[in-house]
């Protein structure tokens, strides 16, 4: 769990907005999804070694939420399907 909050606050220091929901991607332990309030959800890799600095780039954007995205998930059992909503 320690690893985990770490992992998150490295996450948040690198959005410009309050992360409002984040998914692991259940086919790699390596890869996380996070979205919020500037409507784009991200996807971020990080090393199997501590990280020792903030994360300053996601490797991918998804755009194209008016609004704040509210959930997202990774489908469970199909590789590279991302479900975004907002309200």
């Amino acid at each position: 769990i320690k690893e985990l909050i770490f992992i998150l606050y490295t996450f948040s220091n690198s959005s410009p907005q309050q992360i409002v929901d984040f998914e692991f991607y259940p086919f790699n332990k390596n890869i996380i999804a996070t979205c919020g309030r500037e409507s784009i959800a991200k996807i971020w890799t990080y090393p199997d070694y501590d990280l020792i600095d903030d994360m300053t780039s996601a490797q991918g954007y998804l755009a194209g939420h008016e609004k704040k995205i509210d959930l997202l998930k990774f489908h469970p059992s199909a590789a590279d399907i991302l479900l975004t909503c907002s309200s």
